[in-house]
């Protein structure tokens, strides 16, 4: 217990007398000062005696500083209750509120962070090495506290997954999520690598999400430390065992052939690839192949170029034949010569068996995987910093599943959780649509319904190319 005299402190410097103790001020290395004194422990009680007088000025914020100090560090250990703030910002924001300024003063962000740290790890484990002692720990009952949902109900830990390839994935999925999980029919899957915690070692963080209303739901979480596809494959027969009723008809994912032959081999389900990860691919090509300048001085090769981005629009059974339309239409102007680096990357690349039958991505109401993507940001959001510490990752997901689960009784309420389509993106899917309408008629060719629907990914080849 601190002992206070005309307003200087003391520390405690006893040298091994059960009896006596010794004490000097907290001044004596910085300021030299001499005071020191002594509390004798005697039957009758204690006797303070004043040894030396100070010959420091008092401090008369002393009292002031350490209840900030108490302060910071109280609220340092609630922080992991919510979004992740650095040391020096929860510094900051605590001097900023506290009434007396030259008590703030003496307390700045670099005297608090060693504190701040030993401060939050006296509450949590050590860091596990690596993800399969990590199971072992959110196994034991003593940490369920780490896993368990914001308002204590629930939990966010669903097990433990090891692949036949020797790789090691924790699942997060809440008992109240997997409810909903059992009426999803149509998924989005992909990995983010940005929120997975600096310690232990992964390889990404795996996410399974679906839409209610327009409104993104993040409904599974998985830390792996591999992507190979007997991974995936034991992730998604775990989630088969454990979730009976979830049976998706359709996933869309990137093209990542591990994970989706993973989910053709688990659920037996529909898989399409992203367009715009497709875009994207052929559009990087493009660049590769220093067209650019060519397309700034042709309009017949940028509108070939462009209409190669609309293949994915048609049906599966006549993609091939709108290929081959294209290279007709470069052989008939000219371009062949320039474009045949392009069309053997597309032969090469996209026409393979095991790509060809997810490319089509014609009657979807989803043509891209941006439902994942917007569900990464807002994984990204909750941890608060690149590759963060495990227990605010943890931290992160326990809130993402309260906001799913928040959204999604919002949605059986009938209430939107969130903005309406934009009546572009609205009237650009009835333009589609209009188009194939018009290409079953018979009223427009091949070659001309990919040229009037690369005018819809106008946005998508002005981001990427100009």
């Amino acid at each position: 217990m601190l002992k206070f005299y005309n307003c200087n402190d003391y520390r405690n410097n006893n040298r091994g007398h059960n009896s006596v103790v010794h004490l000097r001020c907290t001044q004596h290395y910085k300021r030299l000062c001499q005071g020191t004194a002594k509390i004798e422990i005697t039957a009758d009680g204690t006797e303070w005696t004043n040894l030396r007088p100070h010959t420091c000025a008092p401090n008369a914020t002393h009292r002031q500083v350490l209840h900030l100090r108490q302060e910071i560090l109280r609220q340092a250990v609630d922080n992991f209750n919510r979004p992740y703030e650095p040391p020096a910002a929860l510094v900051d924001r605590v001097r900023a509120g506290w009434p007396d300024p030259n008590a703030a003063a003496q307390v700045p962000p670099c005297r608090m962070r060693s504190a701040i740290y030993r401060a939050q790890n006296r509450l949590y484990p050590r860091v596990p090495v690596s993800i399969y002692h990590l199971g072992f720990l959110l196994n034991d009952n003593q940490w369920q506290h780490l896993t368990s949902t914001i308002c204590g109900t629930d939990n966010i830990f669903g097990g433990v997954v090891h692949g036949p390839d020797g790789s090691t994935s924790v699942v997060f999925v809440s008992r109240r999520i997997r409810v909903y999980m059992r009426r999803a029919r149509l998924v989005f899957c992909d990995g983010t690598f940005g929120s997975r915690p600096n310690i232990p070692q992964s390889s990404q963080v795996l996410q399974i999400c679906s839409v209610v209303n327009n409104t993104v739901m993040p409904l599974v979480q998985v830390l792996m430390n591999s992507k190979s596809q007997e991974a995936y494959e034991a992730v998604l027969r775990h989630l088969r065992n454990t979730i009976p009723g979830f049976n998706p008809q359709t996933v869309m994912t990137d093209f990542e052939a591990g994970l989706q032959n993973a989910w053709r081999e688990v659920y037996h389900c529909h898989v399409h690839g992203c367009y715009w990860h497709y875009c994207r691919a052929v559009l990087r090509k493009v660049k590769e192949l220093r067209l650019r300048p060519h397309m700034q001085q042709n309009r017949n090769l940028r509108s070939i170029i462009r209409s190669m981005l609309a293949l994915p629009l048609l049906p599966t059974n006549l993609i091939i034949r709108g290929y081959r339309t294209l290279m007709v239409e470069a052989q008939r102007t000219g371009l062949l010569g320039l474009l045949n680096e392009l069309f053997q990357y597309w032969t090469d690349t996209w026409a393979a068996p095991h790509v060809f039958q997810s490319l089509s991505v014609y009657g979807l109401r989803h043509r891209t995987n941006n439902v994942c993507e917007s569900a990464n940001r807002l994984l990204r959001s909750k941890t608060g910093a690149h590759r963060p510490g495990l227990w605010h990752f943890l931290s992160a997901l326990r809130r993402n599943e309260h906001c799913t689960f928040l959204k999604l009784r919002a949605a059986l309420m009938g209430i939107p959780a969130s903005r309406c389509r934009k009546v572009s993106a609205v009237n650009n899917d009835t333009n589609i649509r209009n188009y194939n309408l018009q290409l079953f008629r018979g009223h427009i060719s091949i070659n001309r319904f990919l040229h009037l629907a690369s005018l819809r990914v106008l946005r998508v080849f002005d981001a990427i190319v100009v």
